[in-house]
């Protein structure tokens, strides 16, 4: 049987390799733009470096990109303080909208984002599906089902034996097993146990397919791509919220981008291009929980 931690230790090295080579191969480029914090290689048109973490466009809103003068405290185009927002749960300084540290919405714009994917089609195709009562006799059974199927078809075919010897007397046979049990018996028995087994087995698979439907509708938020890094940012930031509370008592582990299948495991907040798109990945829980607030 594998393992799930190494599977998981491969996939985070496999994504810390390709981490490693991306960097190798910005840093050996010519003329490469350098974070003026750090001096680490930072791609064409960062906005922060991926390193140490620094606001790398001076002069520009932290939240829209929009220009603003020294000492400004707050942006005419969105309202937020232009240099980033002291959090008001950990205290961490974001220059984001979600905390990059406990993920708390910070800005009126958060607050939008999250109402706005929580009443989208999407999002309440995927509630629908959730919450929708199961209905086990629509799934199929699994293989310790298919062999109570194989074992109940044999004990009837053995019934069935004496049932055609019509010709010979009652007393000459007997309806028990090498065992000594009775066939009958053990026929309404296995059926018994059979159903309860069924029933059990299909409402867990019913969640299961259930939860897998609701994530094959959730897959098109990969694709999903975004004017610049910001709106990305925050809108991965609302659906870390929503999602964990819909889908799945989650914790994840990371947030993958497009640009370069890096594996941050601090989320969009440390991926300098997250416009391309990305996805949330989780650690699997069995636990389901459909109960969300919606701020």
């Amino acid at each position: 049987m594998a393992n799930p931690d190494k599977n998981r230790f491969n996939v985070n090295q496999q994504s810390l390799d390709a981490q490693q080579a991306n960097q190798r191969s910005i840093n050996d480029s010519a003329n490469q733009a350098r974070c003026k914090n750090c001096n680490w290689g930072i791609t064409p048109n960062a906005d922060i470096c991926e390193n140490c973490g620094e606001w790398q466009l001076t002069g520009k809103c932290n939240f829209c990109y929009a220009e603003f003068e020294e000492g400004q405290r707050f942006c005419a185009e969105c309202g937020n303080p232009p240099t980033g927002i002291n959090c008001g749960q950990c205290g961490t300084l974001s220059h984001f909208d979600f905390c990059p540290k406990c993920n708390a919405a910070l800005t009126r714009q958060s607050n939008e984002t999250i109402n706005m994917i929580a009443n989208s089609v999407e999002f309440q195709n995927v509630v629908n599906v959730l919450v929708a009562p199961v209905d086990a006799e629509t799934f199929n059974t699994n293989a310790q089902s298919n062999q109570s199927d194989l074992e109940m078809t044999a004990l009837k075919n053995y019934l069935s034996k004496f049932s055609e010897k019509k010709t010979k007397k009652k007393d000459m046979f007997s309806l028990n097993d090498s065992s000594g049990m009775n066939v009958q018996d053990n026929i309404n028995s296995l059926e018994q146990s059979k159903q309860n087994i069924t029933a059990e087995e299909r409402q867990e698979l019913a969640r299961k397919q259930k939860e897998s439907l609701a994530l094959q509708l959730l897959e098109e938020t990969r694709n999903k791509t975004f004017p610049n890094n910001q709106e990305a940012r925050k809108f991965f930031g609302a659906l870390k919220i929503l999602l964990p509370q819909v889908i799945q008592k989650r914790n994840p582990t990371g947030w993958r981008c497009n640009a370069y299948y890096n594996l941050h495991a601090g989320g969009p907040q440390e991926c300098s291009a997250t416009c391309s798109g990305g996805t949330w990945i989780y650690e699997t829980k069995t636990e389901t929980a459909l109960n969300y607030t919606v701020i």
